[in-house]
């Protein structure tokens, strides 16, 4: 099995981070959150309801997902960030809002044929090269358009630079209360923006709850957090030491 005895609540308006080492089970658990699983035993539950009392339709309206392998869809711009709300795809202010929300509109504002520009040159002669970390932007403006109730990003800035993946963990943190978020990331320093992290290891719930409560326990999460801290000041370090000598 993948997960084994994995039990977690959620409720609205919280935050969660889901941390672990690769293959710990951590996108399986989104993964059966939105059906695209099936479980072979217990349940998943909304609002005390069996899941399998939902329409899938119905389920997946109430999620707006970013995961580390988006799609690059050779349409639009308007298409491509539009086609998580197709009800909406001519609103431009709307579009644009979540552009600027990903930090990707100024690259994209001079378009020659602005929102209507082919995001590849396969179609149209006119249309644009994106780089990886450019499309990662626009497949998180997807996410942002959709304006669902539970927010999900799964390794949300595995292309981006450090700029662009503080500004997306700022907007986690600032989703409006009535928005459940959850985080999949491996900037563990990330989880101090939930108010509950769960830890996973061989497919297992081993540790939950706050940052802080973790730090105290000293157990797998103080581990990889101490780590990752000591490999960012070991950066910093040998940064400041070639800007030294350069002078």
């Amino acid at each position: 099995y993948v997960l084994n005895g994995v039990s977690f609540k959620l409720n609205k308006g919280d935050k969660l981070s889901i941390l672990g080492i690769n293959g710990a089970g951590k996108t399986t658990i989104i993964k059966l959150m939105l059906g695209f699983y099936k479980i072979n035993s217990g349940e998943i539950l909304i609002n005390g309801y069996p899941m399998t009392d939902y329409s899938m339709k119905d389920i997946r309206k109430m999620f707006t997902v970013l995961f580390q392998n988006f799609v690059q869809f050779p349409l639009t711009l308007r298409e491509n960030i539009a086609l998580s709300c197709l009800e909406q795809k001519d609103n431009d202010e709307k579009i644009i809002i979540a552009l600027k929300q990903s930090r990707i509109y100024k690259e994209c504002e001079n378009f020659k044929n602005g929102l209507d520009t082919y995001m590849t040159r396969e179609f149209d002669d006119e249309g644009v090269e994106m780089s990886k970390g450019q499309w990662q932007k626009i497949a998180l403006s997807r996410a942002y358009f959709k304006n669902a109730d539970i927010v999900i990003f799964d390794e949300p800035s595995s292309a981006l630079d450090a700029g662009a993946e503080d500004k997306i963990f700022q907007n986690f943190a600032s989703l409006s209360d009535n928005k459940t978020g959850i985080m999949i990331s491996h900037r563990i320093s990330s989880a101090r923006l939930s108010n509950k992290v769960i830890v996973l290891d061989d497919g297992k719930i081993v540790e939950s709850g706050t940052h802080n409560e973790l730090i105290a326990l000293d157990g797998l999460y103080a581990k990889l957090y101490n780590l990752q801290r000591e490999k960012y000041v070991m950066k910093e370090e040998d940064c400041n030491k070639k800007i030294k000598k350069s002078f």
